[in-house]
C-alpha cells in the first residue's frame, strides 16, 4: 500500500504538472495497460516467467520456504527469526516480490490516473492563475495552492482503500498461496464455513466505516476551508 501510494502520488502530480509531455504520455499508456490487466493473469504470468525454469528467481508461492524456515507465526519461527534475522527477512522478502508487484502495478495504474485528473482540475482554477499572476514561484503554486485542493478527492479514494489492507487481496493471495484473509475467505467459501465468512465480512464492514470516518477527519487537515463545528 505504501509503495503504490507514494509512486502513484508522485507520478500523478508530475504528469499533471508536465501535461502532454513524454512522461505524461508514457504514464497514460501504462495506466491503460496496467488497469486493464486482470490480476489473476498478471500473477500467473509473473510465476511463469520469474518463478518457473529457466529463471526461477523467486519462489512460486507461499510466505516462507518450508524446507529451511519454520512455519510463520509459530514459536519455532520466532526462535529462528531472532537467531537468524537476516535470513528470515531475506526469505520473506523473496516471497513478497511477486505478489506485491502484482498488486502495485494494478493499483498504481488506477491511483496515478486519479491523482493526475484531480491535480489538473486544481491547476485550472482561478486561484492558481491568481497566484501565478502575483509572481508566486511555480513550486509554491503547485505544492502550496494546487496540491492541497487536489487532495480532497484523493483522500476519499485512499480512505476506501484502507480496508484493502486488512481484508486482503482475494485473487492475489489465492494465486500465490499467501496465508492472508483473502485466501481464508476463499477457503471458507469452498468449505461453506459461514461463521468465518460472517466474521470476515463484519471486520470488513467495520473497517470501511472507520476508514471513511478517518477520511472525513482528514479533510479538515488537508483543506483549511473545511471546518467541523
Amino acid at each position: 500500500w505504501v509503495i503504490w501510494i507514494i509512486v502513484a502520488f508522485l507520478a500523478g502530480v508530475y504528469a499533471a504538472v508536465r501535461r502532454y509531455s513524454l512522461f505524461d504520455s508514457a504514464l497514460t499508456i501504462f495506466n491503460y495497460v496496467g488497469f486493464s490487466l486482470p490480476t489473476f493473469w498478471l500473477g500467473i504470468m509473473l510465476i511463469q516467467i520469474f518463478a518457473a525454469p529457466p529463471l526461477k528467481i523467486f519462489p512460486v508461492g507461499g510466505m516462507w520456504t518450508t524446507r529451511t524456515v519454520p512455519p510463520f507465526g509459530t514459536d519455532r519461527y520466532w526462535d529462528f527469526f531472532w537467531a537468524q534475522p537476516f535470513t528470515a527477512l531475506y526469505d520473506l522478502g523473496l516471497h513478497l516480490v511477486l505478489p506485491v508487484f502484482t498488486l502495485v502495478v494494478v493499483n498504481i495504474a488506477f491511483d496515478s490516473r486519479f491523482v493526475r485528473a484531480s491535480m489538473l482540475d486544481a491547476l485550472s482554477q482561478d486561484f492558481v492563475k491568481t497566484a501565478r499572476a502575483k509572481g508566486v514561484p511555480e513550486r509554491g503554486v503547485v505544492f502550496k495552492h494546487a496540491l492541497r485542493n487536489a487532495l480532497l478527492p484523493v483522500v476519499t479514494n485512499l480512505g476506501l482503500e484502507i480496508p484493502f489492507l486488512f481484508t486482503g487481496a482475494v485473487v492475489t493471495e489465492t494465486i500465490f498461496s499467501w496465508p492472508g484473509m483473502g485466501r481464508e475467505f476463499i477457503n471458507a467459501v469452498g468449505h461453506f464455513d459461514y461463521p468465518v465468512l460472517m466474521g470476515i465480512l463484519l471486520i470488513t464492514s467495520v473497517i470501511v466505516v472507520f476508514a471513511n470516518l478517518l477520511a472525513d477527519v482528514a479533510y479538515a487537515i488537508v483543506d483549511p476551508r473545511v471546518k467541523y463545528d
